[in-house]
C-alpha cells in the first residue's frame, strides 16, 4: 500500500483541477475542510485517506445563513463566540456544522451529512 501526505496546497488543488470537482466548494470552504480533516487525523492518531469523491457526498456548503436554515426548515443560532447552533431534526443526519469565512462577503456554512 502507498501513502501520500496531502499538505492544505495539494488537497485544494487537486480539487481545482478535477473537472467534475472543482467547483463544488469555494476556496475557504476547501481550507476549512482540509482543517477539519487534518485535525481529525491528528486528534485520532489514524492516516485519514483523501477520497475527493466521498469529501463531495458527505459534504454541502450552503451560500448564505438562509439558504442553510430553508434547507434545514429551522432557525440557526449564532452564539458570541461564533459558536452555530442549529438543532437538527431526528430525521436528518447531519454530525459537523462549519462556518467559512469571506473576506469582504457573508458567511457562508458547510455540512456534513451521513
Amino acid at each position: 500500500m502507498f501513502y501520500e501526505i496531502v499538505t492544505e496546497y495539494t488537497f485544494i488543488d487537486a480539487f481545482r483541477n478535477s473537472e467534475l470537482r472543482k467547483d463544488q466548494f469555494s476556496y475557504e470552504a476547501l481550507k476549512e475542510l482540509f482543517e477539519y480533516y487534518d485535525n481529525l487525523a491528528e486528534d485520532t492518531g489514524e492516516p485519514i485517506q483523501f477520497d475527493m469523491v466521498a469529501i463531495c457526498c458527505e459534504w454541502s456548503e450552503y451560500d448564505s445563513r438562509k439558504e442553510l436554515e430553508k434547507a434545514y426548515d429551522m432557525p440557526l443560532k449564532e452564539l458570541h463566540d461564533n459558536t452555530i447552533v442549529l438543532t437538527f431534526q431526528p430525521h436528518f443526519d447531519v454530525d459537523v456544522l462549519l462556518p467559512t469565512y469571506h473576506v469582504g462577503e457573508r458567511k457562508r456554512y458547510l455540512v456534513r451529512e451521513f
